[in-house]
């Protein structure tokens, strides 16, 4: 997989408009990907919070594991749940995402139980498998 580059600059509240406005009219112009919908996360981490604290402190040498969904938390969405991993090299980011099952299998899920859908899929690599249980 690619890695896609970012590069964050940091402007003045004055500029601000100035610079919505040239990225709008830009011949480049950013386009929605996506309808509008509910994006539903549920991130791990160990007992010392590396995690959270490596992405707070802007340390640029990071991964992060997820359970990501779409739509809402209802029994009536029936959309995929995925587990990813988001790895930052520098200003390189890379995203791998492995489907796991169907929404209506997380509702009411216990801890036992998530951890069955994650070693249950097949599309998850055996060595996420063992860092998870």
């Amino acid at each position: 997989m690619e890695y896609r580059k970012e590069k964050k600059f940091v402007i003045t509240k004055n500029l601000t408009k100035e610079l919505e406005t040239y990225l709008r009219n830009h011949s480049l112009r950013f386009k929605t990907l996506y309808p509008k919908r509910s994006i539903n996360s549920l991130y791990f981490d160990d007992y010392n919070f590396s995690s959270y604290i490596d992405s707070s402190s802007g340390n640029s040498y990071r991964d992060k594991y997820r359970i990501r969904w779409y739509g809402s938390n209802d029994k009536k969405n029936d959309s995929n749940i995925f587990f990813e991993i988001k790895s930052k090299k520098g200003s390189a980011g890379q995203k791998k995402i492995f489907p796991i099952d169907k929404f209506n299998n997380l509702i009411n899920c216990t801890q036992h139980d998530l951890k069955r859908l994650i070693r249950d899929s097949k599309d998850i690599p055996i060595f996420l498998k063992i860092y998870i249980m």
